[in-house]
């Protein structure tokens, strides 16, 4: 697991000319999970890191400090039941509470302050992908497995279920929060490995229409990505559009073709939006790389070498503002 400074650097063209990022300067965390890191989160407060891993527990790290590798202190775990692996965490909006969930079926929630640990039951049966701080408001069956969710600071909780059918729910200006207000297919037909919701507020002139500050990114496991807004415009489709992402094409000819070539396609892993009003994204991939996106003008910003021999980034998070960036191989 490693961080490291986010520059937006100069706007690439269209998806041409794009800035290669380097990774000499990143920090690199000590030693800690012993398997693969399944999700990383940074506090409210920039102050923690913490890292879910399938080595059942949840590493939580001080990063409050000058950032070298040595100043960079682990501070606590969270263990599962049985040692099970943890799927994701979050923490709430002070900081001060981290939730975790994994194969135990049920949520531990730690408190930073007091540094206790509680494991409270959750009605579910079945292994818990995601979770996030919100008010319990209804339980709503949605007819399939959900694979993952995320929800916004407007309010809208953005799922996707085996099916490929995306749900949004208004959980802040809805007349009946536990009805979904809108569903449609995903623009693919493989699984949905990863979505996220941004938390950019609506600009004040747009404030009575929550919606025109909000935006979906969905990833899938076929080295494709996604951008929609949380509540479909028909009459305004400038974020509507899809793209091919995380893939090599190498040269590969043959005795028939000399020109013939191979296009390799990675599962997108993750996602993340920065913090800013500028519409800036991040995803990270299977081929062991990771880019950030300007999606409102259609742009690669920068793209970073591959991480080195088999690694794969799994996570990937911006700080709370939007100064760090880190990520997990």
């Amino acid at each position: 697991m490693a961080y490291s400074a986010f520059t937006h650097g100069k706007v690439g063209s269209a998806f041409n000319k794009t800035i290669t990022g380097n990774l000499e300067n990143d920090i690199v965390f000590p030693a800690g999970p012993e398997d693969t890191i399944s999700s990383v989160r940074w506090s409210p407060s920039n102050k923690h890191l913490a890292a879910a891993s399938w080595d059942g527990k949840v590493y939580v790290y001080d990063v409050s400090l000058p950032k070298t590798a040595n100043t960079i202190k682990g501070v606590t775990t969270i263990s599962s039941e049985g040692d099970v692996p943890f799927f994701d965490c979050d923490f709430d909006a002070q900081g001060t509470l981290l939730a975790a969930v994994g194969a135990s079926h049920t949520l531990s929630i730690l408190d930073t302050t007091t540094d206790q640990t509680s494991t409270r039951p959750t009605g579910h049966t079945k292994p818990i992908r995601t979770v996030r701080f919100a008010q319990p408001i209804a339980i709503v069956p949605c007819g399939e497995r959900i694979y993952i969710m995320d929800a916004g600071r407007n309010g809208h909780l953005v799922l996707s279920t085996a099916d490929n059918v995306l749900h949004v729910f208004d959980l802040a200006g809805g007349n009946n929060p536990a009805k979904a207000v809108e569903t449609r297919k995903i623009p693919w037909g493989g699984n949905t490995k990863c979505l996220a919701v941004s938390n950019v507020a609506a600009p004040p002139h747009l404030a009575r229409r929550r919606e025109e500050g909000e935006k979906t990114w969905i990833v899938g496991i076929e080295g494709r990505a996604a951008i929609q807004k949380v509540v479909s415009n028909p009459a305004d489709t400038k974020y509507e559009y899809t793209f091919k992402c995380h893939r090599d094409t190498l040269e590969s000819p043959t005795h028939n073709d000399p020109d013939a070539r191979t296009t390799n396609v990675f599962t997108v892993n993750a996602l993340a939006f920065h913090t800013s009003e500028r519409p800036v994204m991040a995803t990270a991939g299977s081929d062991g790389s990771f880019v950030f996106w300007d999606i409102g003008n259609k742009q690669r910003l920068k793209a970073f070498p591959k991480v080195g021999g088999d690694g794969v980034v799994t996570s990937c998070t911006f700080s709370a503002n939007g100064e760090m960036f880190a990520y997990a191989v």
